[in-house]
């Protein structure tokens, strides 16, 4: 299985957000998972799984 990921840098307003929801509805309508973060949620996320010891599961 093949893995991408994207990266939408940008000022606020500029449809980064508007831009991750239409990525994402595409992958899923084509039978593909699709998940988009904040990236202030995502390295909370992160950390939190490193502190418990469970590091990669945001990744899988």
């Amino acid at each position: 299985m093949l893995n991408y990921r994207a990266v939408l840098v940008g000022g606020t307003g500029t449809g980064k957000g508007h831009l991750a929801i239409a990525i994402a509805r595409a992958l899923i309508r084509n039978g593909t998972r699709g998940r988009f973060f904040n990236v202030v949620d995502l390295v909370n996320q992160l950390e939190t799984e490193t502190r418990s010891g469970m590091q990669g599961r945001t990744a899988d």
